[in-house]
């Protein structure tokens, strides 16, 4: 994943940004397999 997307979540929120990375990590998990 870019960099540059992590950081947009981050910047809007740290608490809303950690979980809008985590819901990423899930999804990415759950594409991937």
């Amino acid at each position: 994943m870019d960099k540059r997307e992590w950081g947009i979540p981050i910047v809007m929120g740290t608490g809303m940004g950690l979980v809008i990375i985590i819901l990423f990590i899930i999804i990415e998990k759950l594409i991937k397999g």
